[in-house]
């Protein structure tokens, strides 16, 4: 587990128990439920699950800015284990976790990138920045370290983007209340609902 505050600080986390080896229940301390009393009764003792910081990083390290800038958006790419960071001066980086070794530094705006989300194989990264007309979403390749999609539609700034789990469609909500799926395909924005409030 990963955890990034808005100052720039990363912890990853380790936890005593693999997946596998969570217990659905509630824990409870019994008196007279000791180690011995379970072996000889043959009950299984549950564990108690505890994480440990293992590793921090400053993620302002590599913004190119120093200390003068916050965390906006982060999304962690389990099958790549990529960390993308935006932050307030329209930089992302993307980190190898839990090395924390640099991958890439980009400045994909002159103004604050509001949010960020991996596609399901880790290879396009879909970002909001801007704002006001200037608002965007940006899908940018990585690897090839090229731009697949470009684009404005959103009249105030995008708050939030998701990709649907095949990669061939992108959700961005907004400010102005409107929510747009986006065909990463052909580039165009397919639908426009507009009956929110964005609160």
């Amino acid at each position: 587990m990963i955890s990034v505050c808005k100052r720039g600080l990363a912890n990853v986390w380790t936890c005593n128990l693999r997946p596998g080896e969570l217990q659905r229940g509630v824990w409870k301390k019994d008196e007279d439920d000791d180690s011995e009393n379970a072996a000889q009764t043959g009950h299984k003792k549950t564990e108690k699950i505890f994480f440990e910081k293992t590793k921090k990083y400053w993620l302002t390290q590599s913004s190119g800015s120093g200390t003068t800038v916050d965390v906006t958006a982060a999304q962690y790419q389990a099958t790549t284990k990529i960390l993308a960071t935006a932050f307030n001066n329209g930089v992302i980086v993307l980190h190898e976790v839990p090395s924390f070794a640099l991958i890439h530094n980009l400045q994909i705006s002159e103004m604050s990138i509001q949010t960020v989300a991996w596609n399901c194989s880790g290879d396009w990264l879909a970002i909001g920045c801007g704002k006001g007309s200037t608002a965007q979403l940006v899908v940018w390749e990585w690897q090839s370290e090229s731009y697949v999609m470009k684009q404005q539609g959103h009249s105030l700034r995008i708050t939030s983007a998701e990709y649907s789990p095949d990669g061939a469609l992108v959700a961005t909500g907004a400010e102005d209340g409107k929510v747009k799926i986006w065909n990463t395909r052909s580039s165009f924005c397919t639908v426009t609902f507009s009956e929110h409030t964005s609160e």
